[in-house]
Order: C-alpha cells, then sequence, then structure tokens
C-alpha cells in the first residue's frame, strides 16, 4: 500500500511540474514580439522555436524613432526554466535602458551591470544590439 501512495505521490508531482512547464512556455511565448514596426522597404519576420519546453533565447525589435530600429537577440547560457527566468530579467532590462539618444555600447554596459548584480556567476549572456 505505501508504494501505491508513493507512486500517486510520484505523479502528482510529475503532472504538477509539467503544468508549471506549460505556464512558463505561455509566458515566454507573450515575451516574442507577434508583430514588429512597419518601415518603408524594410520586411521583419521571426519564428521562435526554442530547444526545450522553455529556454533562454529571447529577442525583439523596438522603434526608436521614424527611421531608427533597435534589434536586440541574446542567449543565456544552460537551459531550461532557470535560463526562462534570467532571459525575462534581460529583456526588461534592455528594454529600459534602449532610448534614444542612448548607445548600443552604453545599453550593453548598463544591462551588464544590471545583471552582474542580479545573477549568479553560473550563468551568462551572449547579446547583440544594434540600432
Amino acid at each position: 500500500m505505501a508504494k501505491k501512495t508513493k507512486s500517486l505521490e510520484l505523479s502528482s508531482e510529475a503532472d504538477s511540474r509539467e503544468a508549471d512547464l506549460q505556464i512558463a512556455r505561455k509566458i515566454q511565448a507573450a515575451m516574442i514580439p507577434r508583430s514588429f514596426p512597419v518601415v518603408e522597404g524594410l520586411e521583419l519576420n521571426s519564428i521562435y522555436l526554442p530547444c526545450g519546453a522553455v529556454g533562454g533565447d529571447l529577442f525583439d525589435v523596438i522603434q526608436l524613432s521614424n527611421d531608427v530600429l533597435a534589434f536586440f537577440i541574446f542567449d543565456v547560457t544552460g537551459f531550461g526554466v532557470s535560463s526562462a527566468l534570467i532571459s525575462a530579467m534581460a529583456k526588461v532590462c534592455f528594454i529600459n535602458h534602449i532610448k534614444p539618444g542612448v548607445s548600443p555600447r552604453a545599453v550593453i554596459e548598463r544591462v551588464n551591470l544590471e545583471m552582474i548584480r542580479d545573477i549568479s556567476a553560473d550563468f551568462y549572456i551572449t547579446a547583440f544590439l544594434g540600432y
């Protein structure tokens, strides 16, 4: 009887983890741009296919002015929920610092400082930002 109870507990925990992953997948999918700024002579499209349920890769395109777009893409080391959480933090940092008149270098430096302050040394981010 104890084995059956333990098996039911494990099954319930696995179901709960799977439900959490489904929620994480939906949250991460909501962070992927569904549409892009319209710029004459430029067509933007994307496809996002994480390696697992969730991942550490994200990107965005932000319109800074009528003729200037900021494009960033980055990858957090590792995989799974921890990388996905850190990538969410990084995306917020990028969005907070990408502003007209602020150079890509300054944005990267500011994001780097915030991420170093807030995450473990076990993770790092490889990023590209261009205007």
